[in-house]
């Protein structure tokens, strides 16, 4: 018998075109699928390299565990850091999207944190946006890392863009015109997700306790990460109150997030 899920999602499936095969069948593996495990500490786990980004495949051939938001296919890993880290999720929507939940553990897998908060991140029109879900500074408490999706997101869709004069401003063909005004997209049980782990930046309050002053910064306080994103450049600009100046260094950063993040807890620790 299936599941309830798979009976509700189908149900939803029956004479909405944009459903892809891929997806119908994501739905029926994960609905034959055995439950893999008992508990969090019998999750298969694979070592992850400290920093960087990872593409990530939830597929049909993952094992399926049954989370308390209901079954899903996962990835699990085992985080290698010395420092705490800031984890993103980021997942692109195409035909249909694959809407990421996280759970970390301890190193006994007791959860640390669950989130299953992903964000449309830009409206959808053709196709176009991604979700995104981010923890930061993620301390060296959580060793374990467990990438999946819920039962509530499956059985969601994501409804696109209002087209407005979109179709007569671009000349968009008749294919393209069905595609634009077609209701909505449909999340998946299975699908790519993109996690990057970053090291987390040093708050400007740490700064301070580190040098008593913004503009007398001691190097060794600051990651070579940091240095290479202006974070010096930027905290003596924000300390003299040159603002432009400081913008312009965000602008200039390889990584402007982290720039962005040096800037703002700087401007925080202005008294």
């Amino acid at each position: 018998m299936r599941s309830s899920l798979l009976v509700l999602v189908l149900t939803a499936l029956v004479g909405c075109s944009q459903y892809s095969t891929q997806d119908l069948l994501g739905y029926i593996a994960l609905d034959e699928a055995m439950v893999c495990c008992k508990d969090y500490s019998t999750l298969t786990y694979q070592p992850l390299a400290s920093s960087g980004e990872h593409w990530i495949t939830v597929g049909k051939s993952a094992e399926a565990y049954q989370f308390t938001s209901g079954k899903s296919f996962y990835q699990a890993f085992k985080l290698d850091r010395k420092e705490n880290v800031n984890i993103n999720l980021t997942s692109i929507v195409g035909e249909s999207v694959f809407i990421p939940s996280v759970v970390i553990l301890d190193v006994n897998y007791r959860v640390i944190e669950v989130a299953s908060n992903a964000k449309l991140n830009s409206g959808v029109v053709f196709g176009s946006g991604e979700y995104q879900l981010s923890i930061d500074n993620l301390d060296l408490d959580a060793i374990y890392l467990v990438i999946f999706t819920t039962a509530k997101d499956m059985s969601n869709l994501t409804p696109r863009k209002e087209p407005s004069s979109i179709v007569a401003e671009t000349g968009q063909t008749m294919a393209n015109k069905e595609l634009l005004f077609s209701s909505a997209i449909p999340h998946s049980a299975v699908g790519n997700v993109l996690l990057d782990i970053e090291e987390a930046s040093m708050t400007a309050k740490e700064y301070q306790d580190n040098s008593g002053d913004l503009t007398q910064l001691n190097e060794r306080n600051l990651s070579e990460l940091q240095k290479k994103n202006y974070a010096i450049e930027i905290i003596d600009a924000v300390d003299k109150q040159q603002y432009e100046r400081a913008v312009s260094y965000i602008n200039m950063a390889p990584d402007r997030k982290i720039a962005l993040d040096i800037f703002t807890n700087a401007i925080k620790s202005i008294k």
